[in-house]
């Protein structure tokens, strides 16, 4: 059904796009809107709102009070209410879009195969002043080992000193056959 709505202050109009055709009316109460089923066609009616009874609206409040436990569950919990009410009917959008997954990353393939090849780098802004009045800090991470290591700044012009700092400071003792290897690649973002 390709329809549009017109609200205003006091009327809300559902229409049928392409004829303009009338479908439904709705009224207002207690700050909601409400399909009038006096002034609608009871197929129309049917077609524009969800029909649930009073039995499956009392079931679905239950179901989201209680944190959407599974109908399952609330059947062994409420028999009672559950009996009166086909589970076939119950659909609870908040559910099926908690079992939605994301799909992973797909790796570019841009992993050190040893330490200090490859060093990952971004300047942030802090949300807050320090104390001690650092605005920024940058961050240079080990794409092998995913070591991070964090510098705090008061001007983004220190970023330079900070490399250097990382630079000369990067191996001493963590990884001891690699004491003489420097860092090839340094990948920072584009808006630097």
């Amino acid at each position: 059904m390709d329809c549009q709505v017109f609200l205003d202050r006091e009327n809300c109009l559902i229409q049928e796009r392409k004829t303009g055709k009338r479908l439904g009316i709705g009224v207002c109460h207690n700050e909601l809107w409400y399909l009038d089923r006096r002034k609608t066609d009871k197929a129309i009616c049917h077609a524009l709102s969800a029909i649930a009874n009073e039995d499956e609206a009392k079931v679905m409040l239950l179901h989201c009070r209680l944190g959407h436990i599974s109908f399952d569950i609330m059947s062994r919990m409420f028999s009672e209410q559950m009996c009166k009410v086909d589970k076939c009917k119950l659909l609870c959008d908040a559910c099926e879009f908690g079992k939605h997954t994301r799909t992973s990353y797909v790796s570019r393939g841009l992993r050190s195969v040893s330490p200090f090849i490859l060093i990952h780098s971004d300047v942030w802004t802090s949300p807050v002043v320090s104390l001690s009045g650092m605005k920024y800090f940058v961050t240079f991470i080990d794409c092998y080992s995913r070591m991070t290591w964090l510098y705090s700044m008061k001007h983004k012009s220190e970023v330079l000193n900070c490399f250097k700092d990382f630079c000369a400071c990067k191996t001493p003792g963590r990884y001891p056959e690699d004491t003489t290897r420097s860092v090839r690649i340094l990948m920072i973002p584009r808006f630097m």
